[in-house]
């Protein structure tokens, strides 16, 4: 199908029903991250897999991105090797695939605990991900692992230069693997200095490699208790976009609202965002979307806010409290429950 004239389109394109699909078809790349100038604010949710329960990451990650009356607009697919997602977990090497929410099947992001949903997650599992064969890609997320010193993954910390995350947004679709990409970075995201030191900070480029924001993160309820950046994990995180020092708009981790929302927290790496962008282009909005990932990535990518040890010596469970930083690495303070004890400890009581 030959692609729709590119030209600016007279107003916001479909995004549901049959016309969408259609739309996103024919669209050119540009035309399809058209969508994004007409929002101003999304909410993402990330989907749950029952494959991920209880700490694993092998599945490839996607996201649900809706506008603020929950219409779906876009949906992220990750690529990435499976075995870097098993053995680099969120340090891993992996891009994401933004595709039209019209052109995919299910674009909810809402989990489905099934036989039928679980051997389609065996599937996924040993896949590289990504967008399926005939999707439209509308622009991609990409980690850049330039001046690492794996190409598999990036050691955390940004206290030298191979350790600075990067990640590069590019319109269109991602040539075949193998190949080199030769598309054009359209905006960037890249750790601050020393990662902003007690301050968890990324700055947000343009094409010219300009910084336009920062993403900073402003400490959640201990911010006036603790040294430095503390996360508490059963508040609202957020992290603010800043221009000129001055707030312009934010991501916020967003704590779940009902019992369902709290054990697929708890037990999965899925989480719920609500961004608000700055007035701004859709090439910036993407980049915005792009440090919301790298906050993912660094602070709520490991397998649920609850951990079970179980084995012959041990039956402990650990509850993530707090999450302090420092210069790039965050660090989990954790209560542990040590059942072996508890149950030794009533028996000698009696």
């Amino acid at each position: 199908m030959d692609p729709i004239a590119s030209q600016p389109l007279a107003g916001p394109p479909p995004v549901e029903g049959a016309d969408a699909l259609k739309f996103a078809q024919g669209a050119t790349p540009e035309q399809l991250m058209t969508v994004m100038d007409y929002v101003g604010a999304v909410k993402v949710k990330q989907k749950a897999f029952l494959l991920d329960v209880g700490g694993g990451s092998c599945m490839p990650s996607s996201f649900s991105v809706k506008d603020v009356n929950g219409t779906n607009l876009m949906y992220a697919a990750e690529y990435s090797h499976p075995i870097t997602r098993c053995c680099c977990a969120n340090t891993r090497k992996m891009r994401l695939d933004v595709i039209p929410a019209a052109a995919v099947e299910d674009a909810s992001g809402d989990a489905k605990f099934n036989t039928k949903e679980l051997m389609n997650e065996a599937k996924k599992c040993c896949s590289y991900g990504g967008a399926a064969a005939g999707q439209p890609v509308a622009f991609t997320i990409d980690r850049s692992m330039e001046g690492s010193l794996f190409p598999c993954c990036r050691f955390p910390g940004a206290c030298i230069g191979c350790c600075i995350d990067r990640f590069n947004v590019q319109k269109g679709p991602a040539p075949p693997r193998g190949t080199d990409d030769e598309r054009p970075v359209e905006s960037s995201v890249k750790q601050a200095s020393l990662g902003g030191v007690f301050t968890p900070t990324w700055e947000i480029f343009d094409q010219s490699g300009t910084v336009t924001y920062k993403e900073t993160g402003e400490g959640g309820v201990c911010e006036s208790c603790c040294p430095g950046f503390c996360l508490c994990a059963c508040t609202d995180n957020k992290f603010a976009f800043k221009q000129n020092d001055q707030e312009v708009g934010h991501v916020t981790r967003v704590n779940p609202k009902d019992c369902a929302g709290w054990c697929r927290q708890a037990l999965t790496d899925a989480d719920s965002y609500d961004v608000l962008f700055p007035q701004t282009n859709k090439e910036q909005k993407a980049a915005l979307l792009a440090s919301m990932l790298a906050t993912d990535l660094l602070f709520f990518d490991d397998g649920g806010d609850l951990g079970c040890e179980l084995n012959s010596e041990n039956c402990k469970t650990h509850i993530k409290m707090f999450i302090l930083y420092f210069c790039g690495c965050p660090v989990n303070v954790n209560c542990t429950i040590d059942w072996k004890e508890l149950l030794e400890a009533a028996a000698n009581s009696t």
